[in-house]
């Protein structure tokens, strides 16, 4: 069988992609370079040999592959556009095209990287696999050749979690007994996790963790913790011996990284990062910049909290579902042996940044500032509603008697009986008896006036001095008051 390519440079497949040039070629299948003519894209269609395609298995792997990629949507998973067969009958991918290199060719070029940037990959590579785990997909391929770093839109390495042919994707409802037979070597060895080599078809997450410990073990020493001539030997060394600490490799680790790969390198998986979360928070210190990095953490952590949610339709009925906010609480660098910048333990709550425990600070100021001030408008109001309620009772309230002060006597006029009795027990209708020497005023006759709508006049009683004189009367009996 010839290992060249069926398509060459200048085909135009499917009516619409003009091949460019070949960017790779492996014994089941090879990846071209090419451009959509409609849009003017580049793409890169990845296609698996006839010969594969005849192989029932390594066609559903294929096929599977671009499932569980177009379900996922991280920036830090390549895109798939379309998939299809050629009339020979193999069949293609069409996925996003990528400027850059894998980290196998960065490892091979560099031979050894720092820490801190080895961790910026992988913290990178842990968001990718937050979501496919969060839906079910274990990768079981994670690997350097498997992590492309390209460049983000602003400028900056960005790395792409390549090749999920051999994902455990069970939302598809594939069997998986049926697709991987236990003979079959699933994965490349020197970053398979014990439990993989025992069976593939009973891993988890976990063992995309073990796979991101060797990853950075191969990237910060320059070789990887398990090396061996025959593939028996390496599956024995796995499985069984201990590697060689990191520190001992390579001695200008910054304190307590060596512990973090060792805990990835778990080879009993219960005592492995049960998350891609927990290694992304453990490597939080060791970062270019931890802060940018503690929200990236903060961000794996909350998507693989929340709950599988059903679609958005435009016929759907009802609120929308709300998510969870119960995240998984971050272990801390205390879990690998150093002191732990955020305190706490698992079982904790997940610790907040800076800016949002300011941020919270300021809006709990302003409701207790906003409380304080509706308390001071309503005692004010109540005070003044209860002055006001207080006036008008002393207003209607009669005089006691005890108050009354008898009025100036006036020379040569007979006082009145200054007895309660008299002033306010005679009916309103009948007048009181004149007063000797004093000019009567007559009743005015009875007519209907208007309501009035102010507030009641009081009249001001006012002293006449002794020796005023009598003012006359007119013809109708009304005293004249004119100058």
């Amino acid at each position: 069988m010839s290992s060249s390519p069926s398509v060459q440079p200048g085909d135009v497949l499917a009516g619409k992609y003009r091949v460019e040039r070949v960017l790779g070629a492996g014994g089941m299948g090879y990846v071209v370079a090419a451009r959509h003519l409609q849009l003017d894209q580049m793409v890169a269609m990845k296609f698996l040999r006839k010969s594969g395609a005849e192989n029932t298995e390594a066609g559903t792997r294929f096929l599977r592959e671009a499932k569980a990629v177009v379900k996922l949507r991280n920036e830090h998973v390549a895109k798939v556009y379309d998939v299809g067969t050629l009339d020979g009958g193999e069949p293609y991918i069409v996925m996003e095209y990528l400027e850059g290199c894998d980290l196998a060719a960065l490892a091979k070029q560099r031979h050894s990287i720092p820490a801190s940037e080895a961790a910026e990959y992988v913290m990178q590579a842990c968001e990718a696999l937050a979501e496919a785990h969060a839906l079910g997909i274990v990768h079981r391929d994670i690997k350097l050749a498997n992590l492309f770093i390209t460049r983000g839109p602003a400028g900056g390495p960005l790395v792409k979690v390549l090749d999920f042919g051999i994902s455990k994707t069970n939302p598809f409802g594939e069997s998986e007994h049926e697709m991987t037979r236990t003979s079959s070597m699933l994965g490349s060895p020197r970053f398979m996790s014990p439990e993989q080599m025992r069976d593939p078809r009973a891993v988890d997450g976990r063992t995309d963790v073990w796979s991101l410990g060797v990853v950075l073990y191969r990237l910060v020493a320059g070789r990887p913790p398990f090396e061996a001539d025959t593939l028996g030997r390496l599956l024995t060394m796995v499985m069984h011996e201990q590697e060689a600490p990191l520190s001992s490799v390579r001695g200008d680790l910054p304190p307590g990284f060596d512990q973090v790969v060792a805990r990835c390198l778990q080879k009993d998986p219960t005592t492995r990062f049960s998350t891609v979360a927990e290694l992304a928070y453990a490597l939080v210190p060791f970062t270019v910049d931890p802060a940018r990095a503690r929200s990236i953490a903060d961000r794996i952590s909350a998507v693989q909290s929340l709950p599988m949610l059903p679609p958005i339709t435009a016929d759907n009925s009802g609120p929308l579902p709300v998510a969870s906010s119960r995240v998984s609480a971050p272990p801390g660098v205390a879990d690998t042996g150093t002191a732990s910048p955020w305190t706490g333990t698992h079982g904790g709550a997940r610790p907040k940044s800076p800016a949002t425990t300011i941020a919270l600070g300021v809006a709990l100021a302003a409701i207790l500032v906003g409380a304080g001030i509706f308390a001071k408008v309503r005692d004010d109001r109540q005070q003044a509603s209860a002055r006001a309620i207080a006036a008008a009772k002393a207003i209607q309230a009669p005089h006691p008697a005890a108050t009354l002060t008898p009025a100036p006597a006036v020379p040569g006029v007979e006082a009145a009986p200054s007895t309660v009795a008299t002033i306010l027990g005679a009916s309103p209708m009948t007048p009181p008896p004149p007063v000797t020497g004093v000019p009567t005023v007559e009743p005015a006759p009875t007519a209907r006036r208007a309501p009035v709508t102010g507030p009641p006049r009081t009249k001001t009683a006012t002293t006449r001095p002794a020796s005023a004189p009598v003012t006359p009367k007119n013809e109708s009996g009304i005293p004249d008051t004119r100058d």
